[in-house]
């Protein structure tokens, strides 16, 4: 076979066959093409070179590029249709009232004939203006990389909507039938009016967006929003909406205005100070959270409408929530609910504000846990069961809030740990005289600090266990129980406290309480008191309790102006006295007084104090400076304290004095002047404050001299003479200096005594200092001894439960903790005498209860006190649910433990749970942990892990947990939903991953982000079954095996980095943002991969694989055998050496194409193989920068531009290509063909003009193009095993309608001119001349105006001319018309110009012009010269009169237009109905009209006269003959051409 034979025809290698196959599909396409609309077809690959105006309906056939300083214009009432190519606009297109779509039908992804074509695509630099616009069925609608200006743009049927990383302002969007996102924005957008039906995601942004009214129904998330700015106004969500809003971190700016239904209205995470506001929805939930940011939603209205909580947050940030009114219903099996079943749920470190707000709640109003802070002000709750819980969270403040509990329910405030701080609170509950066990306020291990309280209605006012209570004002109302509980707590009222109707008003164990002022009433007691307590009232006031005022063991300090009825064990009565305070010179001060747990300040030197009759301690100070004095309490005593001043040189304490430090006005030391002797009988005490005294003064204890610090220290060096320094068990003093005892009389037991200095102890001194510290030198005299004697007070609870029972062990001495779960150990620390020191140290501690135990270090140096919490988790089956308090951890579990369908068990945030090994926690219900951690029980176990899956319900939500020490951590094994996020998963062993989706798993969601994987047995993630998986911002590191293996599954995953190979197998979805070492990938089909960052690449067996952007820094970086696919932006780096790209076998089916890439630093860039048919591999614009650029082996390969910086080797292949050439070429049995691509200008008279051209190159090639601009590729260099052919010079014949034929030799090449022009000879301009109406013509408004013109042209047929029509009123254009004849309509009044305009298929254009006159309407024809202009009247017919603008009865039918529902019909007047159809027709005489007359006047579906018709069915034909006759045609076609065949062989 020749070489011509060969290479013939576009495509190469044509042959007889060939041809007469074609011959067929001629037959068949003319077959088809009778049966439907002409259309102009545009040639392939079209590049403009000039303006180009399309109109009609036109079907590409090549890729279109509108070039720069080009426009494009589509006229009104197009249609282009793409097929399956693509549009590139650089310069300018212009598209008004048009279709862009494509009618090939696909069973591509989305079922909805979407990604037909490419895209739509405005260039960087180039512009785009569309107005009334519907393009449909491309992979992405429009791409704008340029500027688009668009109004009532309409896309449907596309895998992606709208691409904007330019700029896009568009009013009037709708985006229907979208698979992916509606709009994508990473550019600028203005969109308003928006309407999307049928999206993944509605509009998704991570530029600058701004929205204005925007409808979403059907879409998963509405507006998403990664990045940039938004401002975004009035967003409707109608229906199917997953989020209706998604906000991520770096996005800034707003949304104003949301209503409709969704299932989340707001997600948020890691948001930086977006706000919302304007709400009005219903769904699942409000906002939801596992990392909110900084997030402000104010006046939002919210309707929940499930079990959901619709209020879900987690943030480290602040989240500031305004004006939320909360309510909802929903039903479940178990009953139905009128309110949300939590309203609203937060947790983690950071900062939550509400205000102004209204919820209402089933079961909790507000659970808060996490460590972060919580203020409400000007806040209403209601809830049917518990009001507010705060379980861990740091800080609280509620001010004017109001909390109203449903009769029967259980609690109002549930408190544990934290400072909190309310004013203007009130709890509620209706009262129930005969209610047990409800509680308003419950605070465990918290302090509260409060202005007002108010409580009433529960069976329990307000209850506190091991916290402190401070409170101006308490009022503890109605409360079948008790008013006030305290358990292990201080109270301290400083105003009033009120408790009326309860069993007691206030029960004391193990507490003390300060009151100002008491009225207790209504009690069968009014305080009961243990042992253990001490209750001190100001004032105290009794009416009508039962039994006793007081009663119990304990001590009751009172003052009343009544006689009480007391059967307290202890009772001291207060007096009320005067107290006076002067200085030492009788002048009176405004001293500081502290007495009986009260405070203040005196007035005028004096106060009213409470003095028990058995006597109480008054402190005074003045200036920090000041005296302690006991007076005995009678009823009307004075008494006068003088409070010393601090002399400026050496001090000498009064004998018999006793004078106070305390803390200064600045919180400053006190600083003495010189030396201080505290002489005998005289006590000198600090006060939470310190002392110093100048560098070489002492401060001297003498004999029975007393000097004792709380909480304070001193700065000097101390001799003591007195065994009474320091031995107040109360005592807590810091010493930084010496202190040197001396003339020792006792042995000294001395407390809490802290010495930074030296000491020294005189000869027999025998000195110890309980829980004291070690100081930093000592001198001992003759048989003294100094011992620190320091214990170790531990305790053991179970969920705040004391544990009976423990065992203590230090250093192999045990002991047992008692029934208060308390035990102690005392050590001497360190014994120091004249022949040495000894010194205990370090000493382990450890804790045994059970299977439970634990350790501890004790510094022996230090006292010190420590609480083991050995909490348990019953293992077993969850009843109720189970919530793990940090306050109680850690917790232990050494069973397995079942979390069944319908339960609940919750981890809260700082909580530690400790599982025994190979324990499980199988979840079938739901499963929320926090920033908490669960592991082993240490000592190399492995706890089993979580067992995840049972049902649709079934749920895990793990945020911010460490889970360790388990093999395997995470196991889905059933159908279920789970969240991990900012968690944290190490260490399994026994060949076990971290985290197992098993084969068996049904539709299951798995999503992970911002999660750390590290130190697995086997792979960090085992994934397959039927589960959807998402990871974002995920890490996996020191993986035994993989980092990640999957089969099967469902991957959407954005952001992860491993160490460890990624093994990939027949999924589906996408990953991006990808940086590891080695991915595996077998078996895709359609898996799309992006931003990948790797050292290699290997797979096989891909039908279909997607990459669009990788970078590779080592060799060989991408190995692929038996696949196909496409590869985009890919940079190869093999550092030198080394193969870049490998592929073997290709796929038949389909080709490997490469584009946009780069490949440096080679031995050889790519390797080819295959050993069977296979289809090419293509490259598009790829820079190969090595040795050996291609080599193939059998494997043909397509290279379209880039750069060929090296060898191309061909073996047994072909190579062809288009507009590159490699620095050199070899061929074994294989052939090279270079091309050239050019664009044909073809041109008449300087304009585009469409042509048929026939092309030759040598004897080499030969072609057909059609078209005006026409890019053409030329085969300009031909290699095989013979030798190398160059061509230059192409023969062109152009041939177009009525033009003659033009033929020309030309020159191109790969370093010639890209567009070739070639001139065509044209024809002369039509003959044209308006024959009706004449010029100056005068008609009257709405009658037609016939328009009529003589055309001829030389070559050109009048049908084959376009013939436009214009109506002028001054420069501004009317209307357009078209045809030899036609008619004007619709003119109003004026003067105008009409002007003809032929133009021929070659451009030629004639005109012809005429002016004329429209004057005003007249219908009844009365504007006669009787008729009077001023009134429009007419005196001699007595008629309205003139034109209709003034004529007030333009049909003269004598009923006026106003009236009249038919005012320019004299037939009719009246409509009763209104259906366009008069009641009755009287038309004057010669008069007719198109109406007709009412059957049913009164539009009730009644006939005015009763009677029946008959519905004739209308029978339509089809075009039956039409088919039958293209099928024997077809039929005769075929079996000629078989006839032929067999001749010829």
């Amino acid at each position: 076979m020749s070489l011509r034979r060969r290479l013939v025809g576009n495509d190469l290698m044509v042959d007889e066959a060939l041809h007469d196959n074609m011959r067929i599909r001629s037959l068949l396409l003319a077959a088809i093409m009778t049966l439907s609309s002409l259309s102009v077809v545009i040639a392939s690959d079209t590049i403009t070179t000039q303006d180009v105006d399309i109109s009609g309906n036109y079907t590409m056939t090549g890729n279109y590029t509108v070039s720069h300083g080009t426009t494009l214009t589509i006229k009104p009432g197009s249609t282009i249709d793409m097929q399956d190519y693509w549009m590139k606009v650089e310069g300018t297109l212009i598209v008004d009232n048009s279709t862009i779509m494509s009618s090939i039908q696909t069973t591509s992804p989305g079922g909805h004939n979407a990604g037909v074509w490419d895209s739509l695509t405005i260039a960087s630099g180039g512009t785009a203006t569309l107005d009334n616009v519907t393009i449909s069925n491309a992979k992405s609608c429009m791409i704008i990389d340029g500027a688009l200006s668009a109004k009532s743009l309409t896309v449907e049927d596309c895998l992606i909507g709208i691409e904007v990383s330019g700029t896009a302002d568009i009013s009037g969007l709708s985006v229907e039938s979208v698979d992916n996102d509606g709009v994508r924005v990473s550019g600028a957008a203005t969109l308003s009016q928006v309407d999307i039906l049928y999206a993944t995601a509605g509009i998704s942004s991570s530029g600058d967006l701004v929205v204005t009214e925007g409808q979403f129904q059907q879409v998963g998330t509405g507006v998403s929003l990664d990045g940039g700015t938004a401002d975004i106004e009035d967003l409707d969500f109608i229906s199917g909406v997953g989020n209706a809003v998604s906000i991520a971190s770096n996005v800034s700016g707003d949304i104003d205005g949301m209503t409709g239904t969704s299932g989340n209205s707001i997600v948020a995470i890691d948001s930086t100070g977006f706000q919302i506001s304007n709400i009005n929805m219903s769904g699942k939930r409000l906002v939801n959270s596992w990392s909110a940011g900084d997030l402000t939603i104010s006046n939002a209205t919210y309707f929940a409408d499930s079990s959901e909580t619709p209020i879900d947050l987690r943030t480290s940030g602040l989240v500031a929530l305004s004006e939320i009114s909360l309510t909802g219903q929903f039903s479940t099996f178990q009953g139905s609910y009128s309110a949300p079943w939590i309203g609203i749920a937060i947790a983690g470190s950071g900062d939550y504000l509400i205000s102004d707000s209204h919820i209402e709640a089933t079961d909790y109003a507000v659970k808060a846990s996490g460590t972060g802070t919580l203020s409400v002000s000007d806040t209403v709750f209601l809830s049917e069961n518990n009001g507010l819980s705060f379980s861990g969270i740091s800080q609280t403040t509620l001010d004017n809030v109001t909390l109203n509990i449903s009769q029967g329910g259980e609690s109002g405030i549930d408190i544990l740990q934290g400072a909190h701080s309310f004013s203007g609170l009130e709890v509620n509950m209706p009262f129930n005289q005969y209610a047990t066990g409800s509680t308003g306020i419950e605070a465990w291990w918290c302090s509260i600090d409060s202005q007002n309280i108010t409580v009433t209605g529960f069976a329990n006012s307000l209850s506190v266990y091991e916290s402190y209570l401070s409170a101006d004002d308490l009022h503890l109302f109605d409360s079948s129980e008790q008013g006030l509980y305290a358990s292990s707590s201080m109270i301290h009222v400083s105003d009033s406290m009120e408790t009326k109707v309860s069993d007691t008003g206030l029960t004391m164990v193990s507490s003390n309480a300060v009151l100002r002022t008491w009225s207790s009433s209504y009690h069968e007691n009014a305080a009961a008191i243990d042992l253990d307590s001490e209750v001190t009232v100001w004032s105290l006031t009794s009416t009508s309790n039962l039994y006793s005022d007081s009663t119990g063991e304990g001590v009751l300090n009172y003052g009343s102006s009544q006689t009480l009825n007391l059967d307290t064990a202890t009772n001291n009565r207060l007096w009320e006295m005067t107290i006076s305070f002067e200085d030492l010179t009788g002048n009176p001060v405004d001293a500081d007084w502290q007495v009986m747990g009260f405070s203040g300040t005196a007035s005028s030197g004096s106060a009213v104090l409470p003095v028990s009759e058995s006597g109480s301690q008054i402190t005074a100070t003045y200036g920090g400076v000041g005296a302690i004095s006991t007076p005995t309490g009678v009823q009307g005593g004075t008494h006068t304290i003088q409070v010393p001043i601090m002399p400026q040189g050496d001090w000498t304490l009064s004998a018999g004095s006793v004078v106070v430090l305390g803390p200064t006005d600045d919180g400053q030391p006190h600083t003495a002047g010189g030396n201080i002797t505290i002489p005998a009988n005289a006590k000198l005490v600090l006060q939470d404050t310190s002392l110093m005294i100048p560098e070489g003064a002492n401060l001297t204890v003498q004999s029975y001299g007393d000097f004792e610090g709380e909480h304070s220290q001193f700065h000097g060096n101390i001799i003591s003479h007195s065994d009474q320094f320091g031995d107040s068990p109360s005592s807590n003093l810091t010493v930084d200096g010496n202190v040197f005892w001396t003339s020792c009389q006792n042995d000294m037991t001395l407390y809490n005594l802290h010495i930074e200095g030296s000491i020294q102890l005189d000869n027999s001194c025998k000195v110890t200092i309980n829980s004291g510290s070690v100081p930093s030198s000592w001198t001992i005299g003759v048989g003294a001894v100094f011992e620190i004697v320091n214990t170790l007070e531990v305790t053991v609870l179970d969920k705040g439960e004391a544990v009976e029972g423990a065992t203590i062990s230090v250093e192999g001495q045990s002991v047992v903790t008692n029934p208060e779960g308390m035990a102690s150990k005392s050590v001497t620390a360190v014994s120091i005498d004249s022949s040495g020191v000894v010194s205990t140290g370090l000493m382990q501690v450890q804790m045994n209860w059970g299977q439970i135990s634990d350790l501890m270090a004790w510094n022996t140096s230090m006292s010190k006190q420590h609480t083991f919490v050995a909490s348990t988790v019953q293992s077993g089956s969850l009843t109720e649910w189970l919530e793990l308090e940090k306050a109680w951890s850690p917790y232990h579990l050494t069973g397995d433990l079942i979390i069944p369908q319908f339960q609940t068990m919750t981890v809260n945030d700082g909580v530690f749970l400790r599982v025994a090994d190979g324990v499980t926690i199988t979840v079938e219900g739901t499963f929320n942990s926090g920033y908490s951690t669960i592991s082993s029980m240490g000592d190399g176990a492995r706890w089993g892990g979580l067992v995840i899956g049972d049902n649709a319900d079934t749920s895990a939500q793990i945020i911010g947990t460490s889970l360790v020490e388990g093999s395997p951590l995470v196991t889905i094994n059933d159908e279920a939903t789970v969240t991990i996020s900012h968690a944290y998963l190490a260490r399994s062993s026994g060949a076990e991953p971290l985290l197992r989706t098993t084969n068996a798993v049904p539709v299951s969601f798995l999503s992970v982000m911002s999660t750390t994987f590290v130190d697995s047995a086997s792979h960090c993630a085992e994934i397959q079954g039927s589960v959807e998986v998402s990871f974002v911002d995920v890490e996996m590191d020191n993986c035994y095996s993989d980092a990640l293996w999957t089969q099967g599954t469902f991957l959407s995953i954005d952001g992860f980095s491993v160490s460890d190979t990624i093994t990939l197998g027949g999924v589906e979805g996408y990953l991006s943002n990808l940086d590891g070492e080695e991915l595996v990938v077998n078996n895709l089909d359609g898996f799309m991969m992006s931003d990948l960052t790797l050292s290699s690449l290997i797979g096989s067996d891909n039908r279909q694989i997607n990459i669009d952007g990788a970078t590779f820094d080592s060799a060989p970086a991408i190995d692929l055998d038996n696949s196909a696919g496409t590869l985009t932006n890919i940079a190869i780096d093999c550092g030198g050496s080394g193969t870049g790209f490998t592929t073997h076998h290709g796929r038949a089916s389909a080709s490997l194409t490469l584009t946009d890439s780069t490949i440096d630093s080679c031995t050889k860039g790519i390797d080819l193989h295959t050993d069977g048919e296979s289809a090419p591999m293509i490259l598009n614009n790829v820079a190969i920068n090595s040795m050996v650029a291609i080599s193939s082996d059998g494997s043909n390969v397509v290279v379209n531009q880039g750069t060929l910086n090296g060898s191309l080797d061909v073996d047994s292949a072909t190579a062809n290509l288009y507009d590159v050439a490699p620095l050199s070429q070899s061929t074994s049995s294989g052939e090279i063909t270079i091309w050239s691509t050019h664009i044909f200008d073809v041109r008449l008279g300087g304009n585009l003009q469409s042509a048929n051209l026939q092309l030759e190159v040598g004897d080499l090639w030969s072609g057909t193009a059609q078209g005006s601009s026409i890019q053409v590729s030329m085969p300009t260099k031909f290699v095989d095993d013979t030798g190398t052919q160059d061509f230059n010079t192409v023969r062109v014949i152009a041939t177009a309608e009525n033009l003659p034929e033009t033929e020309k030799f030309l020159t191109f090449g790969l370093d010639e001119q890209e567009i070739i022009q070639i001139d065509m000879i044209g024809n002369q301009a039509p003959e044209v001349e308006i024959i009706i109406p004449d010029d100056g013509f005068r008609i009257m408004e709405t009658l037609p105006i016939e328009i009529r013109a003589l055309i001829s042209d030389d070559l050109d047929s009048n049908q084959e001319l376009e013939i436009i029509w214009r109506v002028n009123s001054g420069q501004t254009e009317l209307m357009q018309l078209n045809g030899e004849w036609n008619n004007i309509t619709d003119l109003p009044a004026g003067f105008y110009v009409l002007t003809l305009e032929v133009i021929d298929q070659q451009g030629k254009t004639s005109s012809d012009s005429l002016s004329f006159e429209v004057t005003l309407l007249d219908s009844d024809d009365d504007w006669s010269l009787s008729c009077d202009s001023e009134n429009w009247f007419d005196k001699e017919v007595n008629l309205y009169c003139g034109p209709d603008i003034y004529d007030t009865d333009d049909d003269n039918d004598g009923i006026l237009d106003g009236r009249d529902d038919y005012p320019n019909d004299p037939c009719a007047s009246l409509d009763t109905d209104g259906d366009g159809q008069p009641d009755t027709i009287n038309c004057p005489l010669g008069v007719t009209t198109w109406l007709t007359e009412d059957g049913d006047d009164d539009g009730d579906g009644i006939p005015d006269v009763s009677e029946s018709a008959e519905s004739d069915e209308d029978s339509e034909s089809s075009p039956i003959g039409t088919i039958i006759f293209v099928l024997i045609f077809l039929a005769a076609a075929v079996f000629l051409l078989m006839r032929r065949k067999e001749e010829v062989y």
